[in-house]
């Protein structure tokens, strides 16, 4: 689990950063990640959004019709969101690196409680 929320808050570091990056660009539509369930397990995709949380809730502003209309980025979210998704993307790092702890000390006990020549594991 902590492998795939791990892959998640990278990809969603990345897209608040492509979004950030995009602030001025007239015409760009800020992404979100949505997370997906699949045949093997849950996945994470990048998709154009329109939806809360963004700056749709300003003033709709009307662009001449030689000009595309503004970027939709939210700078405040943007930099939150990156923010949130580090401590989550570290959290999720610790949790694996003591996962790999506990097992590598399960292995070292494992290995010191097995008498010389005989067989750990019956199957």
């Amino acid at each position: 689990m902590a492998v795939g929320r791990v892959v998640d808050n990278s990809l969603e570091i990345v897209v608040a950063a492509v979004d950030i990056a995009n602030a001025n660009t007239d015409g760009y539509r800020s992404q979100r990640v949505d997370t997906v369930q699949t045949g093997t397990g849950v996945a994470a995709r990048a998709a154009s959004v329109n939806g809360p949380n963004r700056a749709d809730t300003a003033a709709p502003v009307k662009p001449a019709e030689s000009e595309a209309a503004p970027s939709d980025v939210n700078l405040t979210d943007e930099m939150v969101s990156m923010v949130e998704n580090e401590n989550f993307y570290e959290a999720n790092l610790r949790a694996l690196r003591a996962a790999d702890d506990m097992v590598g000390t399960l292995l070292d006990t494992s290995a010191l409680t097995v008498p010389a020549g005989s067989t750990p594991y019956k199957f």
